[in-house]
């Protein structure tokens, strides 16, 4: 093989590889950034929701507690879990679907840290944060946006 066609081999290898690098950086960045981009949504969600709760009490039989989520479509989809898993309120645009809370997430949550998740709704892969829900100190439920 002549040198030219070694050396145009090599440089077209280098630069393929310098190339697919690149690429594969800036894939994972963007990826990344536009994951983190959704957390912060999700956060600002539960944020409102935990607010609106506080406001209203602590009690998740209060018919008050149930409108606050119900009448708030703008959250993406949003559920409130007792501190034994059970679905206590859900924003109506799940539309009778449920996102599912397993009970090594619920376990850490109300331990006071929060946890994502991947679900499906409706077909549609959805990315999931579960929150502590706080009255004053102390973890009363969990919030999943």
């Amino acid at each position: 093989m002549s040198l030219r066609i070694r050396l145009t081999a090599a440089y077209t290898l280098f630069f393929a590889l310098a190339l697919l690098l690149l690429d594969l950086a800036l894939y994972f960045g963007i990826r990344q950034v536009l994951i983190n981009s959704v957390l912060d949504d999700l956060r600002t969600g539960g944020a409102l929701l935990e607010q609106a709760y506080q406001r209203e009490g602590p009690q998740f039989d209060n018919p008050s507690v149930r409108d606050v989520i119900q009448s708030r479509p703008q959250i993406l989809y949003a559920q409130i879990f007792s501190p034994n898993g059970i679905t206590v309120a859900s924003t109506g645009n799940l539309r009778g679907d449920a996102l599912l809370l397993a009970r090594d997430q619920l376990v850490e949550v109300l331990q006071g840290r929060e946890t994502t998740g991947v679900y499906e709704v409706s077909g549609t892969r959805v990315l999931s944060l579960l929150t502590p829900l706080q009255f004053g100190p102390q973890v009363v439920g969990v919030i999943q946006v």
